[in-house]
């Protein structure tokens, strides 16, 4: 028992939702460097991948760290609707800030302008939904993140993601995906800390925010 806890604490933190348009912009750059004008993940593709990590994974988890000092926030893991709030408010201002150097910067593709904005709806969607229900954002950021690559193969006509000279098609990363968005939601309901509808709506919430973010930028 103490080695499944561990398993599902460990792919908790892994997926977490602070991470995911982090991986989005790796799945986007592995898949096409050229839409960052590379023909590999260095030079301005390295560049956008240390300010996607700092904006949306670094600032928000010290802000957060620091309303944990203050005692703003009594435990990392948030297990009331309270506790979120700030957290929430802290995360969407960075993530938006990040939003604004993108859409003004004509180096950076449509593709991830779209991601971008589509997780700053979901995190809206996500502090409004707050007020009535303790949502997965975990399940909101797996949701964002199965409708990019449901994108990506449809929308943006990219059918291969290439690891080491080695392509991958883009159904089998979908599946991988759902296979994982089904495990990480999964450890939540096993850990304790949602129930399964707000497993459920934050999922939808994720996809709901991609397909309207999809629907205003292209």
């Amino acid at each position: 028992m103490r080695a499944l806890k561990f398993t599902a604490i460990g792919l908790s933190v892994f997926f977490h939702p602070l991470l995911v348009l982090t991986y989005g912009l790796l799945l986007l750059a592995f898949a096409n460097p050229f839409l960052f004008g590379q023909s590999s993940l260095r030079g301005s593709a390295g560049v956008l991948l240390v300010k996607c990590f700092s904006y949306t994974f670094v600032l928000p988890l010290l802000t957060t760290l620091l309303m944990s000092l203050l005692g703003m926030v009594k435990s990392l893991s948030m297990p009331s609707k309270e506790e979120r709030i700030g957290p929430l408010i802290a995360a969407l201002v960075f993530y938006t800030w990040f939003l604004m150097n993108m859409l003004d910067n004509p180096n950076i593709p449509k593709e991830f302008d779209v991601f971008v904005l589509g997780v700053c709806i979901a995190l809206g969607l996500a502090f409004f939904a707050n007020v009535f229900i303790k949502v997965s954002l975990h399940a909101v950021g797996m949701g964002g993140l199965t409708m990019m690559v449901m994108l990506m193969g449809w929308k943006y006509g990219i059918d291969y993601v290439y690891l080491g000279g080695f392509g991958i098609h883009m159904l089998v990363i979908l599946a991988v995906i759902l296979l994982m968005a089904g495990l990480v939601t999964s450890v939540r309901v096993f850990l304790g800390v949602h129930r399964r509808i707000e497993i459920y709506s934050g999922f939808l919430i994720g996809t709901i925010s991609l397909f309207i973010a999809m629907r205003y930028l292209l």
